[in-house]
């Protein structure tokens, strides 16, 4: 919980948690503006503004603010609250409330605006109303605050250069946000369960914060996790036990309430991984508040640790493996192996403080300070797992984690003779379980198995883990320290086994993305499986170290270290991107010319001026005054433009590329529209399944082998779409409500994500896929949907439920998106933001150029191109073409923004 009245936080404890923050980020001019989201933890005075009540809530009163402002602020505190120091650090000043003094909103920005409220939920009002919960303070939840900012964006920011300059030199602080959504779950009896039941949905909605502000234009977000519930004052006191293994020996916290918190952390951090994935050109940063670890509620000294056990493999061993006669990998005897601090080698992977092998420790070797059980090539299962499944042939050792763990045992009677005495030694012990795993998976992939074949074996190695874990502790074992595995894309052997031609499988630090991804998947596994050991274990310690970020940080940036760069000069001298064709589907945002070839006499005008007036000075069969965005896509990578498949139906390759898509195009099946009485709307019948079968026509005819197919698609960027938009407007102008349409988004995503199947199995592997345009501010669904309720309306003018509707069906689409990368993981499937990309010119820019009048110059009777119509005199001024379509200038914005890279995910370029 995070209300002023839970979680009350000295100066002294926020600070020493920013320190923790700071060491890793930028400092004075980096970033221009803050813009911070949250609840107490941050709120800088909103919830104190915006009271009602006659008399000041208590943080509105001494001695809250006593120690730097000397006054009350609204700040849940005795002074500066986080986003402070993060300002100073930035060389800005303190971050105003979004809400003033006299309740008036913030109109000019400074150094950025704190939108931040005390009490706030991550979830909003109405999931709480449907729950029959009271929350009165979710009205201010995560989602209202998003709206604010939206407000404050379109004052700051007129045009998309602006916007796109100004987000992308802007930190956004998403959070600390999420205590207050567990407060009942905590309080109502239903214990740790019920409460870890809110979780997913509490992340979920956090992630979808983090992707509207994405594609609003944020390139750089830290995202808190809570603060250890089980430290702060109100719960200690809520939740008092008599039973002393309820708390934590060394902190005095409640254990129970910090897994739950751990569990939120990591859930929150899994999600966050794949938003990385998602968006690779940003700047996610994970910052997990631990009241714990910054030794703010410390009751004792720093942790001594008389003896440590270690098990593992060659991350961990001290000799173990050399002693065996090292017969799989000789060399570790000899120099250059330890030459750094030994001056000799003693079969050290990895420098670590003296440990003795277990192996020299049998032959008599004093143990007095622990035993070192780790052999370098272990596994976590045991070898005959792999012998059994023809895997064997690379194995170094067959000594396996239950072979150290028999070792232990061996040697457990002469360390201590009675139970008591080994209580004794091992509660001071520290017991290191690991790294151990990553054998198991570098033996099968070493030998040509795939991440989708080695992926079954993680939950083996985990339950191996699991079981070490409890065999310890049963053996007496109170304090264990768990390793997770390193990045195992940025290691020289799978750089080198793993090598490919292909830039987009790389990261920016030249590690391969495929094998990070995972280990983290592995990480997040294992952190689970902690997780559930913690609870099972109460009174045991059971820490999660990562050595896959810790890892991270000198890949990432070497010199900091003081090592040189980690990768030879020219080892991934991979030229980028170019394709040499281009394959377009979709509708009339990129028809080039096959609905005007068609003979269809639904939208006649299109073969007359004004349309192409522009660049072209002429018709030529483009929804638009001139080029269309596949037109600036085809300019950026040196090739013609797309000729309509009808125009070269006849021909015998694809050339540089060929556009399918017709202006009216459905992504259903025209026939699904006839069979509601709804056909009788449609431009034309040649839907996406109809425009996938000329493909294959053409195909047949364009390369004769398989291989001639595979090298040409493997060149080609596949464009589908947009696609899709024409199936909701259809309906939606013969009367249908946006909820009977949501209805119809999961099977216009299932027509586009077959299509998209059908593509990669013909032999595609680039394909972008864009999302549907903000439809709320098109003229014509302006001028037809006219309402006259203005909180119908955003601050831009346009229709807020419709472009609900097209942000809906976007992050429908995403998430088919996401399915497909997985099902296909050797395609790059790009997904382009045109709502976001469009949503930077709708400020003011509502009114179409060309038209027969009305407020939006959209008139059904007088329409672009119609007697009664005009065109504005500079279509270059406007966004809107003839009110269904984008101008030339807008397309070359949307084009500019794909292209850029801050459109796609992930890049395009």
């Amino acid at each position: 919980m995070a209300s002023c009245s839970s979680l009350l936080m000295t100066k002294r404890a926020l600070l020493s948690i920013f320190l923790l923050l700071a060491s890793a980020h930028c400092i004075k001019g980096c970033f221009t503006h803050i813009f911070s989201f949250g609840d107490s933890l941050i709120d800088t005075g909103n919830l104190l503004n915006i009271w009602q009540g006659d008399e000041p809530p208590l943080f509105g009163l001494p001695p809250y603010g006593e120690t730097y402002f000397h006054h009350p602020t609204g700040r849940c505190s005795d002074g500066r609250v986080i986003v402070d120091f993060i300002a100073e650090s930035l060389g800005l000043s303190y971050i105003p409330p979004y809400i003033g003094g006299n309740k008036e909103k913030i109109t000019n920005i400074v150094d950025g605006v704190n939108f931040a409220v005390a009490a706030a939920t991550v979830l909003d009002a109405t999931y709480y109303i449907e729950k029959g919960i009271f929350k009165p303070f979710a009205i201010f939840s995560l989602k209202t605050q998003l709206g604010w900012f939206k407000e404050v964006l379109h004052s700051a920011c007129t045009s998309f250069s602006d916007c796109k300059e100004f987000l992308s030199s802007s930190l956004f602080l998403v959070g600390p946000i999420g205590g207050n959504d567990y407060f009942e779950p905590l309080y109502s009896g239903g214990g740790l369960e019920e409460a870890k039941s809110f979780v997913p949905t509490v992340i979920d909605a956090i992630s979808n914060s983090l992707i509207e502000l994405i594609e609003l234009g944020a390139t750089s977000l830290i995202v808190p996790g809570c603060f250890s519930f089980g430290c702060t004052p109100a719960y200690l006191t809520d939740f008092k036990t008599s039973s002393k293994e309820e708390y934590d020996s060394s902190t005095g916290c409640l254990k129970w309430l910090n897994t739950f918190t751990e569990y939120h952390n990591e859930l929150l951090q899994m999600e966050l991984e794949r938003l990385r994935k998602l968006y690779p050109n940003l700047n996610i940063e994970r910052w997990v508040m631990s009241l714990q670890s910054s030794g703010v509620l410390s009751k004792s000294t720093p942790k001594h640790y008389e003896s440590i056990f270690s098990f593992g493999d060659s991350l961990a061993d001290t000799g173990n493996f050399l002693a065996t006669g090292a017969l799989a990998f000789p060399n570790v005897g000899r120099p250059p192996y330890g030459e750094t601090f030994f001056h000799f080698p003693t079969a050290e992977f990895f420098e670590l403080p003296f440990l003795p092998g277990y192996l020299e420790v049998a032959k008599g070797q004093s143990c007095e300070h622990g035993v070192n059980f780790a052999v370098a090539g272990a596994t976590a299962i045991n070898t005959t797992f792999f012998y059994d499944r023809n895997l064997g042939s690379l194995i170094w050792t067959n000594d396996s984690l239950s072979i150290q763990l028999g070792w232990f045992k061996e040697l457990k009677p002469s360390l201590c003779p009675a139970t008591k005495d080994c209580a004794s030694l091992f509660k001071k012990s520290l017991f290191i379980v690991g790294e151990i795993g990553g054998n198991d998976f570098n033996y099968p992939f070493f030998q040509g198995a795939t991440i989708e074949q080695v992926t079954p074996i993680v939950p083996l190695v985990i339950q191996a883990i699991v079981g070490a874990i409890k065999m310890l502790m049963g053996e007496g074992a109170m304090e264990l320290m768990v390793p997770g595995n390193l990045p195992f894309g940025c290691s020289a052997s799978y750089l080198t086994l793993f090598r490919s031609p292909t830039i987009s499988d790389y990261d920016s630090n030249g590690c391969l993305l495929a094998f990070n991804s995972f280990s983290q998947n592995y990480n997040s596994q294992l952190k689970l499986a902690l997780d559930s050991l913690r609870l099972e274990y109460p009174h045991a310690n059971i820490i999660y170290a990562d050595y896959y970020s810790a890892a991270m940080r000198f890949y990432a940036a070497p010199q900091q270290f003081g090592f040189f760069s980690l990768y030879f000069n020219g080892a991934l001298s991979i030229s980028p991107k170019r394709y040499e064709s281009i394959i377009s589907f979709g509708d009339s945002l990129a028809d080039t010319g096959n609905f005007l070839l068609s003979g269809v006499q639904a939208f006649s005008a299109i073969a007359e001026l004004p349309y192409g007036q522009t660049y072209f000075h002429r018709p030529t069969g483009r929804c638009s005054d001139g080029r269309l965005v596949v037109d600036f896509i085809a300019e950026e990578f040196g090739l013609p433009y797309l000729p309509p498949y009808m125009a070269v139906a006849n021909a015998s390759n694809f050339g540089h590329g060929v556009n399918f898509a017709v202006a009216g195009a459905t992504a259903l099946n025209a026939t699904f529209f006839y069979e509601r009485q709804s056909g009788f709307l449609l431009w034309t019948r040649d839907s996406l399944a109809v425009q996938l079968g000329w493909f294959k026509q053409l195909k047949s005819s364009s390369c004769r082998t398989k291989q001639d197919c595979a090298s040409f698609f493997g060149k080609s960027l596949f464009l589908v779409g947009e696609i899709g938009g024409n199936d909701y407007n259809y309906l939606f102008l013969a009367g249908a409500t946006i909820e009977q349409l949501k209805d119809l988004v999961p099977l216009v995503l299932q027509a586009i994500a077959e299509a998209i199947s059908m593509l990669i199995e013909e032999g595609a592997v680039e394909l972008m896929v864009p999302g549907n345009l903000p439809i709320g501010c098109s003229a014509v669904y302006l001028t037809l949907f006219q309402s006259p309720n203005k909180s119908d309306y955003d601050s831009n003018g346009c229709l807020k439920p419709y472009n609900s509707f097209a942000e809906y069906h976007n992050a429908q689409l995403k998430l088919a998106l996401e399915n497909l990368r997985k099902k296909y993981p050797h395609s790059r499937i790009i997904s382009a933001d045109y709502y976001g990309a469009a949503a930077r010119f709708t400020n003011g820019a509502l009114k179409a150029c060309c038209g027969g009048g009305g407020p939006y110059n959209f008139n059904y009777m007088a329409r672009c191109g119609h007697l009664g119509s005009t065109a504005c005199a500079d279509p270059s001024t406007y966004a809107n073409w003839d009110g269904i379509h984008l101008t030339e200038a807008a397309y070359r914005q949307i084009a500019q923004g794909l292209l850029t890279g801050g459109f796609t995910s992930p890049s395009l370029k």
